[in-house]
Parts: structure tokens; C-alpha cells; sequence
């Protein structure tokens, strides 16, 4: 009994040693290794911000049907890019010029959804109600526009509301005297 004793000190001697032998050299290679996780991000970023060029690119040569591909893409790979919030306002501006309002109207109330209370949320809101009014949803422009007025903490957001429904009036009088 008291031999199997000795071995089991022995052995934690040992382990002990090996131990105290070896955690100079692991903190010392842990610290020359660089964060696998912070390089892994990075990488992603920049192939990310590669794709929402190429995105971007399709844009300014006036092929959206390419670029909403593009962003499409960007969204499913890269949900946590830091560039998200551009590629969906980038989004909602091809699909405007292909005369798709309903998808425009998504693609701004994701940005408003995801960030409420920031500047661009807001600029969204407003940019979802002038989609509504193109499409001629008047009814849901206006009740977008009143909201924005009522509730934006941005004062030149809540003015451009203002404007668009003074505009709305404007025209609903002229309508009616047609």
C-alpha cells in the first residue's frame, strides 16, 4: 500500500516540476502568437469591404440587378461587417432606381429596425415613407412622415418630414381641385 503511495507523490512531484518547467515557455509562445480571432475578423472585413466594392462598383455602372446580387451575398457571409447599415441603404437605393418600392421599403425598415434610435434608423424611417408615397401609398406615407415628426430626436429629420407633408397637402388640395 505504502509503495503505490510513493508512486502517486511521485508522480505529482513530477507533474508539479513539469509544470513549473513548462508555463514560462507557454505564456512566452502565447504571447509571440498574435489573436487568431482579431486576424480571423480582419480578414473578414476586408473581404467583406471587397464584395460591397464590387457592389458598389455595379451601382455606379448602373447595373443593380448585379449589385442587389452583390449585396445579397454580402448580407448572407458577412451579417456582422461593420459596413452592414451601407450595404443595406446601397440596397434599398438599386432596388428605388429598378422601380421596386416594396423591396426598397424592406431594405430601409431593416436599418430603421436594426438601429431605432440612431441618425441613419431615422434617415431609413424617412427614406421607407418617401418609398411608400413613390409607391403611392399615401395613407402609409403620411402616417410614417407623422411619426418621424412626432418622435425623431434629429430635428433635421423631423423637418424633412415636415416638408414632405406639407408637399403631400399641397398636392392632395390640387387633386382635388382637378
Amino acid at each position: 500500500m505504502q509503495s503505490i503511495d510513493n508512486k502517486i507523490m511521485r508522480h505529482r512531484k513530477f507533474a508539479f516540476v513539469l509544470l513549473v518547467l513548462l508555463l514560462p515557455f507557454c505564456i512566452f509562445a502565447a504571447e509571440g502568437f498574435p489573436d487568431l480571432g482579431k486576424i480571423y475578423q480582419e480578414k473578414s472585413n476586408e473581404q467583406g469591404d471587397f464584395v460591397l466594392r464590387k457592389a458598389e462598383n455595379f451601382y455606379q455602372d448602373r447595373n443593380y440587378t448585379k449589385c442587389v446580387e452583390e449585396l445579397k451575398t454580402f448580407a448572407l457571409i458577412y451579417p456582422f461587417h461593420p459596413r452592414l447599415k451601407d450595404s443595406w441603404k446601397l440596397l434599398s437605393r438599386s432596388y428605388q432606381k429598378q422601380k421596386e418600392f416594396e423591396l426598397a421599403i424592406q431594405a430601409e425598415m431593416a436599418v430603421y429596425l436594426e438601429f431605432p434610435t440612431d441618425k441613419e434608423g431615422f434617415d431609413s424611417f424617412l427614406e421607407a415613407g418617401r418609398s411608400h408615397l413613390k409607391q403611392g401609398d399615401w395613407d402609409m406615407a403620411e402616417r410614417i412622415f407623422d411619426e418621424i415628426k412626432k418622435q425623431s430626436y434629429f430635428p433635421e429629420i423631423a423637418r424633412e418630414a415636415e416638408i414632405e407633408l406639407k408637399q403631400m397637402k399641397i398636392l392632395r388640395q390640387m387633386m382635388a381641385k382637378s
